[in-house]
């Protein structure tokens, strides 16, 4: 009996002893094993970061070409061809990744996350899911503070408290804010052409709340003082908010109330109107587009319709559901929003351009791991600074 309870006692004790020697070899053996991993996935995201903002991609020019196929591309990459200077991206290989609700993009001209990720390597061995935000590198917002009677029933914003905030979203203080007005009047020759386009700036710095105040009244009673009151019946004004912070330039349009928005890629111009049954014409586009290169210069250029013609054909395959011009002068990187003027039921307003929108959100999917590797760079995008976001993750943690 003695002897059983000696045996008895002598495994425990060794069950007690394998047990804690368990308890400290688990974590030194998995410890290093996940902490590998956790570096792996940093390194995916880095190369893959690396990748798609120091490389064009192949073909080169696969965001120009609105009759490209993705299937045909082998190399995914934002960066300008010849550029010289890192973290300098195509416009428009950024525009084709600008598909939302509120800024609209024909299908065919989408590139497909998935295929995205294959490219980059993500859809190997492991399967990696990625998302990419691109925001403005400064966050601009302005109150409107009142505004200007142009015509009976025609009141336009003169007078603005803005606010610029950086990168981390503190305070700018010092920044120069300028605002930039344009004035179209339509005439009433054939084709509805715009005849007339007058512009201004006014500018301001923030203080160290990253506030100040602009305004345009006395600009915008010069112009009343100059036209005739059937001219301001077939007056609209566009505006547009620049900030420049330690070399950061961000952009952002003012909308009060009147505005819709279109998708740009190269030289064409995209845009779905919402309304179902709406009768063929009832939005009537003029012929002449306003091209804004920040933050003092209004471009004018010719549109062309295509709606019907070989590019029209390409994005409109199926539904017919977008209208597609071209610019008659095709618009440079620098152009950072482009305006046309449309008239529906004897109003008028505007329809802008983004390029690129103010945010972009691109994506294979939500993030489902634990474990996320996240790294962000400031890129340059035309004429604009943009905070560029990459966010990696496994698909399938074990």
């Amino acid at each position: 009996m003695e002897l059983s309870l000696d045996a008895l006692f002598s495994g425990l004790v060794l069950v007690v002893v394998v047990a804690t020697l368990l308890s400290f070899l688990y974590p030194a053996a998995y410890g290093p094993l996940s902490l590998t991993r956790e570096h792996q996935l940093e390194d995916i995201a880095k190369a893959a970061l690396d990748k798609i903002l120091l490389t064009p991609g192949y073909p080169t020019n696969w965001g120009s070409d609105i009759f490209f196929s993705p299937s045909s591309m082998t190399s995914f990459g934002l960066a300008r061809e010849g550029s010289g200077f890192p973290f300098d991206l195509d416009l428009d290989k950024v525009m084709r990744l600008a598909n939302s609700s509120e800024f609209p993009f024909p299908d065919t001209l989408a590139i497909d996350p998935l295929r995205v990720a294959t490219l980059l390597g993500l859809r190997s061995e492991e399967r990696y899911g990625f998302m990419i935000t691109i925001t403005p590198a400064l966050n601009i917002s302005a109150e409107q503070l009142s505004t200007f009677a142009l015509d009976r029933g025609k009141e336009v914003p003169s007078n603005f408290d803005v606010q610029v905030l950086n990168y981390a979203r503190r305070p700018a203080a010092a920044a120069k804010v300028t605002v930039l007005s344009v004035l179209s009047v339509v005439s009433a020759g054939k084709g509805g052409d715009l005849s007339w386009v007058n512009s201004t700036t006014s500018t301001a710095f923030t203080d160290w709340r990253g506030r100040c105040l602009v305004n345009n009244t006395q600009w915008l009673t010069q112009i009343k003082s100059g036209l005739r009151p059937g001219d301001l019946k077939k007056a609209h004004v566009s505006i547009m908010i620049f900030a420049e912070y330690h070399g950061i330039t961000s952009a952002t349009v003012f909308d009060f109330g009147e505005m819709v928005y279109g998708s740009a890629l190269a030289s064409y111009l995209f845009i779905q109107f919402e309304e179902e049954g709406q009768p063929s014409g009832a939005v009537h586009v003029l012929n002449m587009t306003e091209m804004i290169v920040p933050p003092y210069y209004v471009l004018t250029g010719y549109l062309i319709n295509e709606t019907n013609g070989q590019s029209g054909l390409v994005v409109n395959a199926g539904g017919k559901s977008y209208r597609v011009y071209r610019v008659s002068s095709p618009p440079t990187d620098e152009v950072a929003v482009a305006y046309i003027i449309a008239k529906t039921t004897g109003d008028y307003f505007s329809i802008a351009f983004m390029r690129p929108p103010g945010y972009i959100c691109y994506r294979t999917g939500a993030p489902s791991a634990m474990k996320t590797a996240v790294l962000d760079r400031v890129v340059k995008i035309g004429a604009l600074h943009f905070v560029f976001e990459l966010k990696v993750w496994r698909e399938a943690e074990t």
